[in-house]
Formats: structure tokens, C-alpha cells, sequence
């Protein structure tokens, strides 16, 4: 009898699962982005750190609780190990890592030229290669490499399993990133990078502005692809910051909040909304500067986390606040 119980239980598990991979997927996404922040949390030494932290913490799980409730179960999520976006990915993070290595250069410049010619070259995997491209901005003092080789590896198997998942919102591709890196640097070991660099925050606050507000426009205004529209800027600015290197923690500012205005016009509706996104971004960019330095996909985690908590102050304000507001009109 215990056998034919556990024989109808796993059989309801393996439907549940079958019809519902993306929302299963979704949530050890999202559990792997609140541990994090939970690291976060526990891990900042100052007050101005634990609350900014806290606050994140708790605007992203409202955010995540809105989200998931939009997700449907499917028969449609296939994966399958004969997607070529495997070779790509991988790809992408290879040619990235060596070609920072090689010239020495900032990995804003390289990721953002790997994404281009992705796109141009490649254009039916060009997300997968730009996807690559933030896992290979890794810094070789944390992975060298025959490590790197590893991380393409784990990077390619992940994006076939994650790339549907948060589709239209901004950073996705960062956070593939970064959770291969993640692995990665667990397999081996391997710490972040201790930080040195020092910036103005009313810099930062105009270039993750920028940053959000260019691509966005060059992607919906100009109907330019995603890809196009966070690289060609990134790679100016990137490319601008060899001139002048103060501006080069500004260029990855830029080239973070770049991914936001990859976003859909479903997640982020208009340019208001860009600047908000932006102001959030600059927050997180404050929060984060001590923590995962030198891991790939930090820059996307860093966007994702931003779209997903203003989706959460959005929904939360048009379910909570807004019917009383209109109430307190009314009487």
C-alpha cells in the first residue's frame, strides 16, 4: 500500500512539475536573488547599510509576490540540450574574460563590444552571447583561465533552464550571469575582490539615470534592438572613461543601468517611470559597493532587483493605495 501511495505521490509531483516548470524555476530564481540580499543585510557593517539593505530586501519580495501571481503553468516551456544558445553562451563568456585579459581594458568596453558583434554576427543567439559577455566580465584575480572554462560551462546550462524567466524585465540576463559566477567561485573557493574605489554619489545618481533613459529611448523610440540599445551608449561611455579614468566606476554605473532600459514597455511603461527606476538603481549601486565585487552579472542582479522592486511599489500602490485614495475622495 506504502508503495502504491508513493508511486501516486510522485507521479502527482512529476505532473505538478511538467506543467508548472516556469513558475518552479521562477522561485529558486527569486530565493537565490533573497538570499542574497539577505547576505547583504547581515553582512553590512554601518546603520546607513542595514537599512537600506532591509528596505531592498522587503520592496523585492513584495515585488516577487506580484510577479509570481502573473505566471501561468505551461506546456509551452520546453528545455532542450540540442539549443544551440548552449555553445553561445558559453562562447560569450570566454571571449569576454580573454579579450579583457588580453588588451587590459575595462570589461564594460569588451562586454559591450562582444554584445555588438553578437548581434550583427549572431543575431538569433545574440542574447545568449550578451548574456555570456556579463559572466565573463569576472576578474581574473577571482577566476583564472581554466576556471573560466567551468563558469561558460555552468553559464550555458543555466541560461537554457533561465532564459524565458523574467522575460521583458531588464537585468535577467545579468542575473544568469551572476549565478553561474556564484557557483563558480563556490566550486572553487574563491572570494570577492576588496574595493578601493571612491565616487560621488550625485555622479552615480545621474549616470544610472542616464543610463536607464538612453537605451530605453533608442530601444522604443528609435525601435532599435535591446541588445543595440544598452551596448552602443555603454561602449561610448566605456570607451570615454580610457580618456578620463575617473569616469570609469561612472561607465559601469551607465553600463548597469543600461539593462533597465532593456526592459519592455510592459514592465517599465514610459519614461517617468525610467527616472524612478533609476533613482532606485542608484540606491542598490550604493548598497551593493562593497559586496560581490569582481563576480560577473552583479551589474544585471543589480538591474533586475531594481525593475522587480518598482513592479512592487507599482502593483502595491494601484492594489492598496490608490482604491483608498479614491474612497477618501469620494466620502
Amino acid at each position: 500500500m506504502d508503495n502504491v501511495d508513493n508511486k501516486i505521490g510522485k507521479k502527482h509531483i512529476n505532473k505538478y512539475l511538467n506543467r508548472n516548470q516556469k513558475l518552479v524555476i521562477f522561485w529558486i530564481l527569486s530565493v537565490f536573488i533573497i538570499y542574497t540580499l539577505a547576505n547583504v543585510f547581515f553582512n553590512s557593517d554601518t546603520l546607513s547599510g542595514y537599512l537600506l539593505s532591509g528596505l531592498i530586501f522587503i520592496l523585492f519580495i513584495i515585488g516577487i509576490i506580484f510577479i509570481s501571481a502573473q505566471i501561468t503553468s505551461s506546456n509551452n516551456y520546453k528545455i532542450s540540450i540540442k539549443d544551440f544558445d548552449l555553445i553561445f553562451a558559453a562562447l560569450g563568456v570566454v571571449v569576454t574574460y580573454e579579450l579583457t585579459f588580453l588588451f587590459s581594458v575595462s570589461t564594460v568596453i569588451t562586454s559591450a563590444g562582444v554584445g555588438i558583434l553578437g548581434y550583427f554576427l549572431f543575431k538569433k543567439h545574440a542574447m545568449a552571447i550578451y548574456c555570456g559577455s556579463f559572466a565573463g566580465m569576472t576578474s581574473s584575480q577571482i577566476l583564472n583561465h581554466y576556471e573560466i572554462i567551468v563558469l561558460a560551462l555552468i553559464c550555458a546550462v543555466v541560461y537554457l533552464f533561465v532564459k524565458t524567466i523574467f522575460d521583458g524585465y531588464g537585468g535577467r540576463l545579468g542575473t544568469i550571469a551572476f549565478v553561474s559566477t556564484t557557483i563558480t567561485v563556490l566550486i572553487f573557493n574563491k572570494t570577492e575582490l576588496p574595493t578601493f574605489e571612491t565616487f560621488n554619489i550625485w555622479v552615480i545618481i545621474v549616470f544610472s539615470i542616464m543610463g536607464v533613459i538612453i537605451p530605453y529611448l533608442i530601444q522604443h523610440k528609435l525601435n532599435q534592438s535591446s541588445i543595440i540599445s544598452s551596448a552602443v551608449p555603454s561602449l561610448v561611455i566605456g570607451l570615454v572613461s580610457l580618456i578620463f579614468p575617473s569616469m570609469l566606476i561612472y561607465s559601469g554605473v551607465f553600463f548597469t543601468a543600461s539593462f533597465v532600459g532593456m526592459s519592455s514597455k510592459n514592465v517599465i511603461p514610459n519614461f517617468y517611470s525610467g527616472l524612478f527606476i533609476g533613482l532606485i538603481l542608484s540606491i542598490i549601486f550604493f548598497t551593493f559597493f562593497n559586496f560581490y565585487n569582481g563576480f560577473g552579472g552583479k551589474m544585471g542582479l543589480s538591474a533586475l532587483i531594481s525593475v522587480i522592486i518598482y513592479v512592487g511599489i507599482n502593483k502595491f500602490f494601484e492594489k492598496f493605495i490608490k482604491p483608498l485614495l479614491i474612497m477618501n475622495k469620494l466620502s
